[in-house]
């Protein structure tokens, strides 16, 4: 598949870095940037990023072989279907929100609209990001090493699945495939409990404590720092997963409490050389 334009719509962080990172690596494909307030695409113009913007997403999207939503989760099926009548025939419709089951078969019933274009949906989401948001904290290389998860279903069309897993390998990432109730699944785990643990953390010290602070407190809470109005999208969208990611902590939680109550010091040994092991043999 031949790709000559993409249309990124919310050029924040994650969307940002997208368009910084396809202009250095695929110079030749044109790029259509959405944002919703003019400061933004000021912003982007004065870093010299070569694009048409619009404030209008549905103008953004035209001739688009490519479309990205990168707004929050909650936006992106409201956006949708303001658009739904201006995408190109065939067109790759992708996201990079971190949740997809219930957003997934949100867009699947608007994508499937026989009375307009063809559109070709596969969910999307970068492992990648940091606390600060908005397009100043955006760069080029975001995605390199990092993991891409695409959500295809038996509804998804092969060629869309090659193409998206072949432009984000190019952008540096490794592609991981799931379902979506799987992603959900799995990156309640390994970052949305991650964000909730950190908050903890800093909720659980006292100010006597925190001026004490030292690296291993900076490194383990930056996460929290994060937007608390994203997180909390993030977090209620995808409830019973997160729940459940809680409860798997309490119990780790609860087993190491007891090892130390009953000062039990092989079983406090072993725990923490499997969490070393693992954490070993992690490539960060």
């Amino acid at each position: 598949m031949k790709l000559d334009r993409i249309a990124i719509l919310a050029p924040g962080l994650l969307g940002g870095s997208l368009a910084l990172a396809v202009r250095q690596r695929h110079p030749h494909i044109s790029l259509s940037i959405y944002a919703r307030r003019p400061s933004v695409i000021n912003e982007m113009k004065e870093a010299c990023l070569d694009a048409d913007y619009f404030t209008d997403p549905i103008l953004a999207i035209q001739n688009a072989d490519l479309v990205v939503f990168c707004m929050t989760i909650d936006a992106m099926p409201a956006i949708a279907k303001r658009i739904r009548q201006g995408f190109k025939e065939n067109a790759i419709v992708t996201d990079v929100g971190s949740v997809k089951e219930r957003l997934d078969q949100e867009m699947q019933k608007i994508f499937e609209n026989p009375e307009a274009p063809t559109v070709r949906w596969i969910g999307g989401h970068p492992m990648a990001g940091g606390e600060k948001t908005g397009f100043g904290a955006a760069h080029a290389t975001l995605f390199e090493s990092s993991t891409t998860i695409l959500t295809p279903t038996e509804h998804s069309d092969t060629e869309a699945l090659l193409f998206l897993k072949e432009f984000w390998s190019s952008l540096g990432s490794k592609v991981l495939l799931c379902t979506p109730h799987e992603h959900d699944q799995r990156v309640a785990q390994i970052s949305h409990l991650t964000h909730l643990t950190a908050s903890a953390l800093v909720h659980s010290v006292s100010a006597e404590s925190i001026e004490a602070r030292g690296p291993g407190f900076r490194d383990t809470t930056r996460v929290a720092a994060g937007s608390p109005l994203m997180w909390t999208e993030i977090l209620l969208q995808n409830k019973e997963a997160v729940l459940d990611a809680i409860q798997r902590l309490q119990r780790e939680l609860s087993t190491i409490e007891s090892h130390l109550q009953n000062s039990e010091t092989k079983k406090i040994t072993h725990w923490l050389e499997k969490s070393a092991e693992i954490r070993s043999r992690l490539n960060y």
